[in-house]
């Protein structure tokens, strides 16, 4: 009878389930470490003229889940992608300089006007922030609001919405920036461990039996 188990166990489907397990193991091992961090959450939203001039979102306050080597201007970026805003930006000797962002509204390129001395000016938690967004130093909460404005103006009381649901995000579509990415990592992994402990009770069984 010992000999038929042992016979049994060294079957082609039993070779195949050890080699799944084995590699289900190897590839949980190889998921990086980071995944399985918690990270901090900041907010970023985007505020720029309407078609009458008046300060609208075109990408709400939007919560992103930082991962390992995130900053203010990843997060940023993730939202403007997001919101499906083009935008333009380059280094410079002061980090990441945002040019222009295109308006959803009219499909113009706003970047720096002589005029009227409007760009779009980075406020953290508020204010505008003295520093580029590169050396913007984020906490858990930090709230980062990119407001096409002149120099001294402030963040309204009253931001509207725009009337095209297509033109910006809304508060109902989060994004999914490197939070969302470590958040799906964790689900895999955590699919590979229930993969891995059901082919090892399984095998016990059939050992058993």
């Amino acid at each position: 009878m010992r000999a038929g188990k042992e016979a049994g166990m060294k079957t082609p489907t039993f070779k195949a389930v050890r080699c799944a397990l084995i590699a289900l193991a190897c590839a949980l091992l190889m998921l990086p470490g980071r995944a399985f961090a918690a990270g901090e959450k900041i907010t970023v939203a985007v505020v720029g003229p309407d078609v009458e001039g008046a300060p609208a979102y075109y990408a709400p306050e939007t919560e992103v889940e930082l991962a390992d080597g995130d900053d203010a201007w990843t997060a940023s970026s993730t939202v403007f992608e997001s919101a499906g805003l083009a935008f333009e930006a380059e280094d410079s000797a002061y980090g990441v300089y945002l040019d222009s962002i295109t308006s959803p509204v009219d499909g113009t390129a706003l970047a720096y006007d002589d005029a009227t001395g409007c760009y779009w000016q980075l406020f953290v938690d508020g204010v505008a922030s003295e520093v580029g967004i590169s050396d913007v130093e984020v906490a858990d909460g930090t709230q980062i609001v990119w407001f096409y404005s002149a120099f001294g103006d402030e963040i309204p009381e009253s931001i509207g919405v725009l009337a095209d649901p297509d033109a910006a995000a809304t508060a109902d579509e989060p994004v999914q920036g490197a939070g969302g990415i470590r958040t799906g990592v964790i689900v895999a992994a955590a699919a590979v461990v229930v993969v891995v402990v059901c082919g090892v009770i399984y095998l016990r069984k059939r050992n058993a039996a």
